[in-house]
């Protein structure tokens, strides 16, 4: 998902440059939200018992 202005329209090349990283940082953080949210279930699970 790319958001396109007129602003980021000389951005352009770097954009391109810059969209690979942009999706694996993007999936490295949904999947430490993922790991984040599973591990505070865990711990509320430790501390109930």
């Amino acid at each position: 998902m790319v958001i396109f202005d007129r602003k980021t329209k000389k951005n352009s090349a770097k954009l391109t440059a810059f969209l690979p990283t942009y999706k694996i940082t993007t999936s490295l953080n949904i999947l430490a939200r993922r790991l984040s949210f599973y591990w505070r279930l865990l711990l509320m699970q430790a501390t109930e018992t």
